[in-house]
C-alpha cells in the first residue's frame, strides 16, 4: 500500500539533512547581518550576496526532495558544513574587524598624560605625606590645565596637610626653585621631566619623583567634511618615541604625511625629519623641535605642521613602538630591503650586547623588533636617510596586509589593534572608503618625497629655552615640491592662507609662512614685507642686491637664535631618543639660513 504522504516520509527520513539545510539558513543570516552593520561593502554587492545565497540554499533545500546517489547526498551533507563554519568564522571577523574600527576612531579617543611629582634625590622625602608643610611648585602657563588636575589630586590625598603652592611660568624656573631650595617639590608632566633630565646630568642625578598621577584628556574627531571616497585627503602617521600604547603624549619620533587619492588610486608619502624647527602651537607658536610637540599630543603636532604646509591635514593615526613591533608580528613579518649594515638599541633603549639588533643589507624579512630597528636607526646616516628607511617599513606593511598571505592572521591582528593605534577618522569615514574601494578594485601606486635639501644647526628652541639644541632647518623648495604634488593629486584644494594657480604651477610660487626660520640660500629674500594673507599668487621672489647686515640674526621676535648657532658637539649615541645632532654632513645654519 502508497505511503499517502511521500513528502513527510522523505522528512523522516532526510530529517537530519533538513536541519542541516536550516542550520545553514541561520549561518547565512548571521553572516549577512555582520556584513549589512559594518557597512564596507557597496549595496550591489549586498544585493549579488543576497541572490547567492538564496539560490544556494534553494538548491540544496531542493535536493532534499529529490532521490539522489548516496556519493552526492555525501557531498552536499560536507558541503554545507564547511559552508556553515566558513560562514561563522567570517561572520565573527567582520563583526570583530567593526568592533575594532570603533575602538580605534572615536569610541577612545584620549590621551593619557601622566603627571609627576618630583623632589629632590638627596631630600627625605619619599611619598606624598612628607610633602606636609612644604612648598610645591606648580607651572601656571601653556600647563595650567595639568597643573589644576595635579593640585586637586594633592589636596584629596588624607595624609597630606599645611602644603603651600607657588606658581612658575615655565619648568625650567621650576626646576631650579627645586635645586636651590626654594621648592620642595614640583609638578610636571613625565613626559616633559624625562625630556629635562635626558641631556642634563645635574637634573639626572638630582632629582627623583615619588608619584604619579594620571590624567585622560579627550582628543578631538576629525571635523574634515571631505568625501574620501572621492576626494584626495591627508593622513598624518606620528610614531611615539617609547613603548606601551599610543594613547600616551609624549615625543613624536616617526613623522610621515600620507596623500591618499582614491581617484587615482596613488598614496604620496612625505617624511619630516623628527628634528625639523617648526612652530610649537602649546607653546605660543615659537619655533622648537618637530618631535617635541608630541609632548602636547598628536593635534598639536598636526597644527604645527599645518603651518609649515600650509594645507588642511584631515587624519592623523598615532602609534607606538609597541605597535610597530606586535603589528609586524601579528602579520608574520614583512620583506624590505635593508640599505646598510648596522647594529641598533632594542625598544627598551638598551645597548647591551644581548640586546642589540644587528642587520646585514640587503633584500630579507624583517620581524617586529628588527623593522623597529631599522625605522629607528641614524647613526650611520643622515636623519633624511632614516626617513627613507621608515618608508620602507610602511610600503613593507602595506603589501603585506593586502597579500593573500595576511588572512590568516586576520584574527591574531584584530585582537591587538585596538591597544596599538589611535586615530580621530570617524569610522563611518573609514567603511565609506573601504565599501568604495571594494567596489572600484584597482592596483594602488605609491611614491615618496623626501624634506633633504634643509640645514643642520644649534638653536635656542622652545621646549629648551635657553639651551640650545641641534635642529633640522627645513628649505622652503621642498615644502613647495609637496605641495606641487598635492596640487597634482587633488584639483579642487583649500588652501590655508594662500592660492595659486594650477594652470601655472611651475611659474607661480607660494609664499612661505612666516614666523619660521627656512633653510636654503634664497631664504632672505623673503623679508617682513611679505604679505601675511595673500589674495593671489606671488611669484617666487629675486635674491635682493643688498644682504641684510647680520643674516645670522633672526629678525622674528618669536626667534631664539644663539649668536653662534654652529657650536654644539655631535654625540656617540645620537639615535638614544636624545635631542643632540644626528652624525651627518648637513650644513651649518649660519651659513645659508635666512629668518622670517
Amino acid at each position: 500500500m502508497k505511503e499517502k504522504h511521500p513528502v513527510k516520509k522523505i522528512i523522516r527520513k532526510y530529517i537530519w539533512d533538513f536541519l542541516l539545510t536550516l542550520i545553514l539558513l541561520g549561518f547565512m543570516g548571521f553572516f549577512y547581518f555582520r556584513l549589512y552593520t559594518f557597512a564596507i561593502l557597496p549595496t550591489k554587492w549586498m544585493l549579488v550576496l543576497l541572490l547567492i545565497f538564496v539560490l544556494i540554499w534553494a538548491i540544496l533545500m531542493l535536493l532534499n526532495f529529490i532521490r539522489i546517489k548516496k556519493w552526492i547526498m555525501w557531498c552536499k551533507r560536507v558541503f554545507i558544513v564547511i559552508l556553515c563554519g566558513l560562514l561563522a568564522y567570517t561572520g565573527f571577523l567582520i563583526g570583530k574587524a567593526e568592533q575594532t574600527t570603533k575602538k580605534v576612531t572615536t569610541a577612545e579617543l584620549y590621551s593619557r598624560i601622566s603627571i609627576a611629582v618630583i623632589t629632590k634625590n638627596d631630600a627625605s622625602i619619599s611619598k606624598i605625606s612628607d610633602l606636609s608643610n612644604s612648598k610645591i611648585a606648580l607651572q601656571t602657563g601653556n600647563d595650567k590645565a595639568v597643573s589644576t588636575f595635579a593640585k586637586k589630586k594633592l589636596k584629596a590625598e588624607k595624609t597630606l596637610s599645611g602644603a603651600e603652592y607657588t606658581s612658575y611660568e615655565d619648568y625650567s624656573s621650576m626646576m631650579t626653585a627645586l635645586l636651590n631650595g626654594e621648592a620642595d617639590a614640583i609638578i610636571m608632566p613625565e613626559n616633559k621631566y624625562t625630556q629635562y633630565i635626558e641631556d642634563n646630568e645635574v637634573y639626572t642625578n638630582g632629582t627623583k619623583i615619588i608619584k604619579r598621577y594620571v590624567m585622560k584628556q579627550k582628543n578631538q574627531v576629525s571635523t574634515s567634511k571631505k568625501d574620501i571616497r572621492y576626494e584626495t585627503f591627508t593622513v598624518y602617521l606620528t610614531g611615539i618615541d617609547d613603548v606601551g600604547s599610543p594613547d600616551q603624549n609624549t615625543r613624536s619620533d616617526v613623522n610621515m604625511l600620507l596623500v591618499v587619492s582614491p581617484q587615482s588610486n596613488h598614496i604620496e608619502m612625505i617624511s619630516i625629519p623628527r628634528d625639523s624647527f617648526v612652530p610649537n602651537p602649546a607653546l605660543g607658536n615659537v619655533n622648537d623641535k618637530l618631535t617635541h610637540t608630541g609632548n602636547d599630543g598628536p593635534e598639536n603636532t598636526v597644527e604645527a605642521m599645518e603651518q609649515v604646509l600650509g594645507i588642511d591635514i584631515d587624519f592623523y593615526v598615532k602609534m607606538s613602538f609597541t605597535s610597530v613591533i606586535d603589528i609586524i608580528d601579528a602579520i608574520g613579518g614583512i620583506e624590505v630591503d635593508v640599505p646598510i649594515s648596522f647594529c641598533e638599541q632594542d625598544e627598551n633603549r638598551s645597548f647591551e650586547a644581548k640586546d642589540l639588533i644587528c642587520l646585514n643589507p640587503g633584500k630579507q624579512k624583517l620581524n617586529g623588533k628588527q623593522a623597529l630597528a631599522l625605522a629607528r636607526h641614524r647613526h650611520s646616516y643622515t636623519d633624511i636617510q632614516r626617513t627613507e628607511a621608515q618608508q620602507k617599513v610602511i610600503e613593507g606593511v602595506v603589501n603585506k596586509l593586502i597579500s593573500i598571505a595576511s588572512v590568516s592572521n586576520a584574527n591574531k591582528l584584530l585582537d591587538i589593534l585596538p591597544n596599538l593605534i589611535k586615530t580621530n577618522m570617524p569610522m563611518d569615514q573609514i567603511t565609506n572608503f573601504i565599501s568604495y574601494q571594494l567596489d572600484h578594485l584597482k592596483k594602488w601606486s605609491f611614491d615618496s618625497i623626501t624634506l633633504s635639501n634643509g640645514s643642520d644647526g644649534m638653536l635656542m628652541t622652545a621646549s629648551y629655552g635657553a639651551q640650545p639644541l641641534y635642529v633640522y632647518l627645513l628649505n622652503y623648495d621642498d615644502i613647495q615640491k609637496v605641495l606641487d604634488k598635492y596640487a597634482e593629486l587633488n584639483s579642487s584644494m583649500n588652501f590655508k592662507k594662500f592660492g595659486f594657480d594650477l594652470q601655472n604651477l611651475n611659474k607661480n610660487r607660494l609664499t612661505p609662512p612666516k614666523g619660521i626660520t627656512w633653510a636654503g640660500s634664497d631664504t632672505s629674500a623673503y623679508a617682513d614685507n611679505t604679505p601675511a594673507e595673500p589674495e593671489t599668487p606671488t611669484t617666487q621672489p629675486t635674491t635682493p642686491s643688498e644682504e641684510p647686515s647680520n643674516p645670522e640674526t633672526p629678525n622674528n621676535g618669536d626667534q631664539n637664535t644663539p649668536t653662534d648657532p654652529g657650536s654644539g658637539n655631535t654625540p656617540e649615541n645620537p639615535d638614544d631618543g636624545s635631542d643632540t645632532p644626528p652624525d651627518n654632513n648637513g650644513s651649518d645654519v649660519g651659513n645659508n639660513s635666512g629668518t622670517n
